[in-house]
């Protein structure tokens, strides 16, 4: 195991702490989910798979913790622009999660064909698919494009006129039974999954 891979599991998972949960039994949960993970990263997980995973994992042992630091997230969405120097416009956005999805969803929708995406059948849609990897611009200007139409379009549009039949969205679905698998605190666990609308 890395050093990376050591330093995603530990701020991933966080320190051990559970509301109305004895110390003991927290210390144990977080033991598993770190032993858990650390199989995961011998077995060849990315430093980015390893932290996101350890986030699921402290979100499932610590679920009001994990209301708290969505809500946390979501109170520091913010853009700020400014003009440097030279008379460039920047930007900066932090993202809630939600909107974070959903913008990613809608690049990865609109890239798929220079992303290694699905295979298209109509002759259509495989035209505009090597139009769109044949564009000689990078696919950050590819998404910084898309951004500024979205916002335009937005401001002129219905949804329906911006995106056609397949609207763009995140769809979040929960799997749980209550006979189902349980922590090592003995809480049901769901497992939450995005789903890509568009």
């Amino acid at each position: 195991m890395t050093t990376a891979q050591h330093d995603a599991i530990r701020s991933g998972l966080g320190e051990p702490e559970a509301e109305g949960v004895d110390p003991a039994s927290a210390v144990l949960a977080w033991s598993v989910a770190a032993e858990t993970l650390i199989d995961e990263a011998v077995a060849g997980a990315s430093v980015e798979e390893l932290r996101s995973r350890a986030r699921q994992l402290r979100d499932i042992l610590d679920p009001v913790g994990a209301e708290n630091r969505f809500q946390e997230r979501y109170e520091k969405r913010s853009l700020r622009t400014w003009i440097d120097q030279h008379g460039q416009h920047h930007g900066h956005i932090v993202f809630d999660d939600e909107m974070a999805l959903w913008l990613r969803s809608t690049f990865a929708a609109a890239l798929r064909p220079r992303r290694g995406g699905p295979r298209f059948i109509s002759d259509a849609d495989r035209a505009a698919a090597k139009e769109l990897s044949d564009d000689p611009r990078s696919n950050e200007q590819l998404e910084y494009d898309l951004f500024v139409d979205l916002i335009r379009a937005g401001a002129l549009a219905n949804a329906s006129d911006v995106f056609g039949a397949r609207q763009p969205g995140v769809r979040i679905v929960m799997v749980g039974d209550a006979e189902g698998p349980r922590d090592p605190i003995g809480r049901l666990i769901k497992t939450g999954h995005a789903e890509d609308g568009g």
